[in-house]
């Protein structure tokens, strides 16, 4: 080994141990002696190129440090380190050793992106969240026999409930139908009534229906399948011209049999094929039941769910809603006589 090169080495060692030492770093006594006393091959030059003799360190976070003395040739001398030393020889070589710390720790990972869906929401059960006052009607006519006790109290004459409709406009209430209940999807006005009509009179269409077109109102009227178009009762016509409009139906039985005095064959019948009669007659589902007189028993109860019915109504007096039993829904009823007073205080009395 030549003197110049010996030289060479020992600045060489010389400027790692102060960058080490400037690094704070402890260097390992015999992996150094390795590199000086090593004989390096002797270099070759190009008449254009100088080279460069690099030497990086790299240290990991466990404080463990290597040293890699590599020979490299390039034309222009780099430093990629804040620490770097040059040794000069008499020589016209111009090695330049270059110390790089690197520790090496773990990736912080990055944070999960949020989902961009948006999950379906779950359909919400039927009737969630709703409460209001369901109205029941009869007879909307000038009771004709002023002796006849129970037919004064069914009635209610016509220029009474268009008072008593006015009244719902003025003071900011709105109809809805049982589909709107049922339906998560349809919110609910603010003071929201369903009008329920019992029976199918023929008033029902000469008499309710005209007023509640006035008032843009809508109603369900339960229907007694045997009595479509027999005297006193809705025709198939008038049925169909009223649900075009927006009126909704529903069961009434088939013959208004008290239920819970029948046969669990019959009751069955009676609930299931007034509703097929409807269904066909209307071309939609009808899944909204009265109970005959509102007579109902667990049995009778147990039939008309079996028939597929989400809701049915009773005479049982009291505000309707979604925390009730949906096949014992109570009503307010409106009878005869009822003045304009006592007409607010039920209505209120649901809210």
């Amino acid at each position: 080994m030549s003197p110049a090169r010996l030289v060479l080495d020992l600045a060489l060692g010389i400027t790692l141990l102060a960058a080490m030492a400037c690094a704070g770093l402890a260097a390992p006594a015999v992996a150094i002696s390795a590199a000086l006393l090593t004989p390096m091959p002797p270099a070759v030059f190009s008449p254009t190129e100088e080279p460069t003799s690099t030497a990086t360190f790299t240290a990991s976070a466990t404080d463990s440090p290597t040293f890699t003395l590599t020979p490299t040739d390039t034309a222009t001398p780099t430093s990629t380190s804040t620490s770097t030393a040059t040794a000069t020889s008499t020589e016209t070589l111009s090695p330049t050793a270059t110390l790089t710390s690197s520790p090496t720790t773990s990736p912080t990972p990055l944070p999960r992106p949020a989902s961009t869906s948006t999950p379906a929401p779950a359909p919400a059960p039927p009737g969630s969240g709703w409460r209001a006052p369901i109205l029941m009607y009869h007879y909307i006519r000038v009771n004709p026999d002023p002796n006849d006790r129970l037919g004064f109290n069914l009635s209610v004459p016509p220029d009474e409930f268009d008072r008593q409709m006015r009244y719902l406009a003025e003071n900011g209430y709105q109809t809805v139908s049982f589909d709107q209940i049922y339906d998560p999807g349809q919110p609910l006005p603010k003071k929201p009534v369903l009008l329920t009509f019992d029976d199918g009179y023929a008033d029902a269409y000469t008499a309710a229906f005209p007023i509640l077109q006035r008032y843009g109102f809508k109603a369900t009227f339960y229907i007694v399948t045997s009595f479509i178009n027999k005297p006193r009762y809705l025709t198939t016509d008038q049925i169909q011209q009223m649900a075009a409009a927006g009126m909704s139906f529903g069961s009434h039985s088939i013959s208004h049999s008290i239920l819970t005095d029948l046969s669990a064959a019959r009751v069955e019948s009676e609930v299931r094929q007034s509703r097929v009669e409807l269904e066909r007659l209307l071309g939609r589902p009808v899944l909204d039941f009265c109970y005959p007189s509102g007579r109902v028993n667990a049995a009778v109860q147990a039939a008309v769910s079996r028939a597929g019915y989400r809701s049915a109504t009773t005479v049982s007096y009291g505000v309707a809603s979604s925390t009730g039993d949906q096949l014992l829904l109570p009503r307010f009823r409106v009878y005869g006589g009822l003045n304009l007073a006592g007409f607010a205080n039920l209505v209120r009395a649901g809210q």
